[in-house]
Protein backbone atom coordinates (compact mmCIF):
# COMPACT_ATOMS: atom_id res chain seq x y z
CA UNK A 1 0.00 0.00 0.00
CA UNK A 2 1.21 3.41 -0.97
CA UNK A 3 0.03 6.90 -0.24
CA UNK A 4 0.43 10.16 -2.08
CA UNK A 5 -0.44 13.79 -1.65
CA UNK A 6 -3.00 14.60 -4.32
CA UNK A 7 -4.05 18.25 -4.48
CA UNK A 8 -4.34 18.70 -0.76
CA UNK A 9 -5.85 15.27 -0.16
CA UNK A 10 -4.01 12.18 1.01
CA UNK A 11 -4.77 9.21 -1.23
CA UNK A 12 -4.02 5.64 -0.11
CA UNK A 13 -4.37 2.53 -2.25
CA UNK A 14 -4.09 -0.94 -0.71
CA UNK A 15 -4.32 -4.27 -2.52
CA UNK A 16 -6.34 -6.70 -0.43
CA UNK A 17 -7.06 -9.72 -2.64
CA UNK A 18 -9.47 -12.26 -1.19
CA UNK A 19 -10.69 -9.89 1.51
CA UNK A 20 -14.40 -9.20 1.98
CA UNK A 21 -15.56 -5.62 2.42
CA UNK A 22 -17.43 -6.48 5.63
CA UNK A 23 -14.19 -7.71 7.24
CA UNK A 24 -12.30 -4.44 6.77
CA UNK A 25 -11.87 -2.06 9.68
CA UNK A 26 -10.54 1.39 8.82
CA UNK A 27 -9.47 3.83 11.52
CA UNK A 28 -8.33 7.39 10.82
CA UNK A 29 -7.00 9.87 13.33
CA UNK A 30 -5.06 13.08 12.89
CA UNK A 31 -1.71 11.45 12.19
CA UNK A 32 -2.36 7.80 11.49
CA UNK A 33 -4.44 5.54 9.28
CA UNK A 34 -4.90 1.91 10.33
CA UNK A 35 -6.43 -0.77 8.12
CA UNK A 36 -7.28 -4.17 9.56
CA UNK A 37 -9.05 -7.13 8.05
CA UNK A 38 -9.85 -10.37 9.78
CA UNK A 39 -12.18 -13.14 8.74
CA UNK A 40 -13.60 -15.71 11.09
CA UNK A 41 -14.46 -18.13 8.29
CA UNK A 42 -11.51 -17.47 6.00
CA UNK A 43 -7.82 -17.70 6.61
CA UNK A 44 -6.64 -14.12 6.37
CA UNK A 45 -5.52 -11.48 8.75
CA UNK A 46 -4.31 -8.11 7.53
CA UNK A 47 -3.01 -5.08 9.34
CA UNK A 48 -1.31 -2.00 7.95
CA UNK A 49 -0.48 1.36 9.49
CA UNK A 50 0.30 4.58 7.69
CA UNK A 51 1.84 7.24 9.89
CA UNK A 52 4.51 9.00 7.86
CA UNK A 53 2.31 11.91 6.85
CA UNK A 54 3.88 15.34 6.83
CA UNK A 55 0.49 16.89 7.52
CA UNK A 56 -2.50 16.59 9.84
CA UNK A 57 -5.48 14.59 8.58
CA UNK A 58 -9.15 15.39 9.05
CA UNK A 59 -10.82 12.20 10.34
CA UNK A 60 -14.26 13.61 9.53
CA UNK A 61 -13.46 13.95 5.82
CA UNK A 62 -12.65 10.42 4.72
CA UNK A 63 -13.88 8.53 1.69
CA UNK A 64 -13.18 4.82 1.30
CA UNK A 65 -14.12 2.55 -1.60
CA UNK A 66 -13.46 -1.16 -1.95
CA UNK A 67 -13.61 -2.62 -5.46
CA UNK A 68 -12.13 -5.84 -6.86
CA UNK A 69 -9.84 -6.36 -3.88
CA UNK A 70 -8.47 -2.82 -3.90
CA UNK A 71 -9.17 -0.38 -1.09
CA UNK A 72 -9.00 3.30 -2.10
CA UNK A 73 -8.99 5.84 0.71
CA UNK A 74 -9.06 9.60 0.28
CA UNK A 75 -8.57 11.84 3.30
CA UNK A 76 -8.71 15.61 3.35
CA UNK A 77 -5.96 17.43 5.16
CA UNK A 78 -7.05 19.29 8.25
CA UNK A 79 -7.54 22.96 7.46
CA UNK A 80 -5.27 24.24 10.20
CA UNK A 81 -2.29 22.43 8.71
CA UNK A 82 -2.59 24.30 5.42
CA UNK A 83 -1.60 27.62 6.95
CA UNK A 84 -3.71 30.77 7.05
CA UNK A 85 -3.12 33.97 5.18
CA UNK A 86 -3.13 36.88 7.54
CA UNK A 87 -4.41 40.23 6.39
CA UNK A 88 -1.91 42.97 7.18
CA UNK A 89 -3.52 46.15 8.41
Amino acid sequence: GDWEDRNGDIAITIDMPGVQKKDIELTVDKHMVTVKAKAEDRDYSFEKEFNSFTTTLDPTKVEANFNNGVLDITIEKAKESQGKKIAIK
